[in-house]
């Protein structure tokens, strides 16, 4: 029968001290309710086999059993035919021969129930010594109850009474599988899963000894097992309350035995002590649990001992602890470290709140209350999951004794007693502040990789919007290109065929005329493209001369009124306040902005009107001049005004295909006012027009001299030169320095016509001979025209060697070369001036005469 209620049963693995004092009163309860010695013994049995259990509240036991020894006259005939048959061939049992004989049994099989079915083990003949070395576990389980050597088989009159009173112990197989010490391996502990052995018992004052055999599916540590051993002392006062049958199981067991021994009466004078055995029990019993207490405390002690070793050795961590009210108990090395108190300052005298941050512990307190329904007090902040039995792990912030702050990781456990109520609170505290600047500097890693991703991938965009935009560009360079080139090319033909195709008067003069202002326009092209390649280098210079703003109006309206006539557009110049008489700016610079405004604002206009609003500007820093081009043209949306200043760029395609252009204008445009210190921006409607603002710094000038409107200047002076002048150099003789047959033949006709006379050679070698044996001759050349890329020795070379032969006339260089730095480059080599191609006729006529003329008249100063 089963007397463990379920609200009864104990986990086995974690067997405890308390577990043992409640197993030891429910044996010896169980034995007052029991009437014969078999009742008591199968009690046990089912006691064991229903009060253990394992972690999942399964049964620990697969079989429990109850043993003792008897002498072998005591036994039925079938218990003595039983242990007879252990016995080797050959051996005659004796009456006082003890056999171990199995009183109860209860396991997880029906026959296991039964004792009266086990038969190899239901008696067992113990002989001698060689007999027990035939059975090793019951070998094994002797030995460890403390029975050791000869004593057992002495007669109990030869034994010491210490060997009745003492003799009890517990025998432990942690691992049954594969164990000596436990027989049939294949036929009972693999097929049922046994993990370990738990034995104990020992003698009792008859001099048999007991034993309870439990057989189990878990495995128990040897801390286990060591309680154990005052239950040994239990079962010995369960078995001691009854007496045993004058024939074990016969059918006398049943009725009333007639005492054979009753243990607290019975003087046998061969027996030492025995009238008064229950005493010798009861204080023995007392004295096991005393030391199975003393040494759980001196393990507990020891512990204790080497926890607080090992958190004092955690120098890394701060580990801390404190009681259900939260006074600190415990506070290590780690803890002092990272926090920078002494324990002598904390343990006993403070909670842990104490060194967490206030405002983090209030916001919790906000946070907590709601959930719970009442005000959180701080400490239940802290250990609140503890509580519901989770290990918190969460960061907070602390705050040293010096008032400095660290992040930390902090786990909380609950502290547990024996029965599993709340003993206190642990903590362990990591220092996280390398790892918070890791993550900030990871963070920070991350931000920069990913702006550099966005860069990526706006350069990206960017690149397939450069890449879209140069095939736009060369597309509409090659149609502008492509076009000029078609009239010029078209009519440079009817021309070499002998003839023009004249239908009316004028006629030549247009063909003429178209081929001329075809060819400027590419060379228009050409000069924006360098211009805003010197820009993007940043190369280009400025150069700052005086100059007239009216006048240089005045000039552009005059240049510019052809084309607008052409559209039927008006062209208007106005001053909206009095500007200076005189400016400082680069005239050249400012003159090709203003050109590209006007020029923009007409193509883009189909009627109306194109307005240059000037004025001067005093509330900037300092004085600006602002020119405001203005036209009632087609206008722009938001997003066209994003583009318009971007290189090779036009409002959209199909202002490009309407009205041509490279994009190319505005862009050169922009970056010109920059170079001059001004800006130019826009404002626009998209079907009413736009208004274009150059702003230039106006500089020093003469506030006296200032002009209300363009009628009062005038036009500058015409220059001096004439392209169809035939005595410009008259007794000029110049030598022409030029590889290209097409450029000797224009650039010798151009001289001739303007009087020169002309020497032609084909590269610098020949140039720099020629000169030299005409000086050598008395005979010098006024002037020399350099072609700075020549065959065998270029210009540069051409010109240093004669500089360096002390040759003094007048070089001028001849170069496609228009680059920033290009001038200074042939200025430096030794020459005079700098002429660009495609020639224009009067800027070279004009500068041979210049440098002729003060040639001449230097060398007559040096005659005087």
């Amino acid at each position: 029968m089963s007397i463990a209620p379920p609200d009864n049963t104990i986990e086995l693995t974690n067997f405890s001290l308390w577990d043992m004092i409640e197993c030891g009163r429910r044996i010896r309860l169980t034995s007052k309710q029991t009437g014969t010695f078999v009742d008591a013994a199968e009690s046990l049995a089912n006691y064991f086999y229903d009060a253990f259990r394992d972690r999942n509240g399964d049964r620990a036991v697969v079989l429990s059993r109850v043993f003792k020894t008897h002498r072998y006259a005591d036994l039925d005939d079938e218990l003595k035919a039983i242990a007879q048959s252990s016995m080797n061939a050959g051996e005659t049992p004796f009456n006082d021969m003890n056999c171990l004989t199995l009183l109860a049994t209860r396991g997880d099989r029906p026959e296991w129930d039964d004792r009266r079915r086990s038969m190899g083990h239901r008696a067992i003949a113990m002989k001698d010594a060689e007999a027990l070395n035939r059975a090793p576990m019951i070998d094994g389980m002797i030995d460890q109850f403390g029975i050791k050597g000869d004593l057992y088989f002495l007669d109990s009159a030869s034994r010491p009474d210490a060997f009745i009173k003492r003799q009890f112990g517990v025998f432990h197989v942690p691992d049954a599988r594969g164990s000596k010490w436990v027989p049939s391996q294949e036929q009972f502990v693999i097929p049922n899963g046994i993990g370990s052995v738990l034995a104990f018992g020992g003698a009792l004052p008859s001099g048999n000894v007991f034993s309870v055999i439990l057989f189990l599916r878990v495995r128990v540590s040897a801390e286990v097992a060591e309680l154990f051993q005052p239950l040994a002392l239990s079962v010995k006062l369960a078995l001691w309350e009854h007496s045993e049958p004058l024939k074990l199981f016969d059918s006398k067991e049943t009725e009333k035995a007639v005492e054979r021994v009753r243990w607290n009466e019975v003087a046998d004078e061969r027996v030492p002590g025995l009238a008064s055995i229950r005493d010798h029990v009861i204080e023995e019993t007392l004295e096991v649990q005393e030391s199975v207490v003393m040494a759980i405390a001196s393990r507990l002690k020891d512990t204790t001992a080497r926890l607080q070793s090992i958190m004092d050795a955690a120098t890394t961590v701060g580990i801390y602890a404190a009681d259900v009210n939260g006074l600190v108990t415990h506070f290590n090395s780690g803890a002092e470290r990272l926090l920078g108190y002494q324990a002598s300052e904390i343990v006993g005298r403070v909670v842990p709140t104490h060194w967490h941050d206030r405002d983090e512990l209030s916001r919790e307190v906000v946070r907590w209350t709601p959930d719970c329904g009442a005000n959180v007090a701080d400490f239940e902040v802290l250990v609140s999951g503890a509580r519901r039995g989770d290990d918190e792990e969460r960061e907070w912030t602390f705050v040293r004794k010096n008032g400095s702050r660290v992040p930390v990781n902090l786990k909380t456990s609950i502290i547990l007693g024996e029965h599993g109520d709340p003993m206190g609170f642990l903590w362990i505290a990591t220092d996280i502040s390398a790892q918070k600047q890791f993550e900030i500097d990871i963070r920070s890693v991350n931000s920069k990789l990913q702006q550099q991703a966005d860069y990526a991938r706006r350069m990206a965009a960017a690149a397939e919007q450069a890449n879209d935009a140069k095939s736009a560009f060369l597309a509409n360079m090659s149609h502008e290109l492509r076009t000029p080139l078609t009239a010029i090319l078209g009519y440079s033909e009817w021309l070499v065929d002998g003839g023009m195709p004249c239908d009316a008067a004028g006629d030549a003069h247009a063909i003429v005329h178209t081929i001329l202002r075809n060819g400027r326009h590419l060379l228009q092209l050409i000069n924006d493209i360098l211009d805003l390649s010197k820009i993007e280098a940043g190369r280009l210079t400025v150069e700052q001369l005086d100059l007239s703003p009216a006048e240089m109006l005045i000039d552009v309206e005059s240049l510019m009124r052809e084309r607008a006539s052409a559209k039927s557009v008006n062209l208007s110049v106005n001053f909206l306040t009095p500007i200076p008489d005189r400016i400082t700016s680069d005239p050249t610079r400012l003159r090709q902005i203003l050109i590209n405004l006007i020029g923009n604002a007409i193509k883009f206009t189909m009627d109306g009107e194109v307005r240059v609003d000037v004025e001067l500007i005093e509330d900037a820093d300092e004085p600006q001049l602002s020119f405001n081009v203005v036209d009632t043209g087609i206008g722009m949306s938001e997003d066209q005004l994003k583009l318009i200043f971007n290189p090779f760029v036009q409002a959209d395609s199909s202002t490009t295909r309407k009205f041509g252009g490279t994009g190319l204008g505005l862009a050169v445009s922009k970056r010109l006012a920059e170079v001059l210190g001004g800006d130019i921006s826009v404002q626009s409607t998209v079907g009413e027009g736009s208004a274009f603002a150059l702003r230039i710094p106006a500089g020093n000038f003469d506030r006296s001299r200032m002009v209300e409107a363009p009628q009062e200047a005038e036009a500058g002076p015409m220059p001096d030169v004439r392209v169809g002048s035939s005595d410009v150099l008259r007794d000029v003789r110049i030598l022409l320095a030029e590889d290209g047959a097409d450029n000797q033949r224009l650039l010798s006709l151009i001289l001739r016509k303007a009087g020169a006379d002309v020497t032609v050679v084909g590269d610098g070698r020949k140039a720099v001979d020629s000169a030299l044996a005409m000086e050598r001759d008395g005979i010098p050349f006024d002037a020399i025209l350099m072609d700075m890329q020549m065959p065998v020795l270029d210009g540069y070379g051409a010109t240093r060697e004669l500089r360096n032969a002390d040759y003094e006339y007048p070089i001028v260089a001849l170069t496609a070369n228009a680059m920033g730095g290009d001038r200074e480059r042939c200025i430096e080599a030794g020459c005079d001036d700098y002429v660009t191609k495609p020639i224009d006729r009067p800027r070279l006529l004009e500068t041979v005469r210049s440098v002729v003329s003060n040639s001449r008249a230097a060398a007559a100063t040096r005659m005087l």
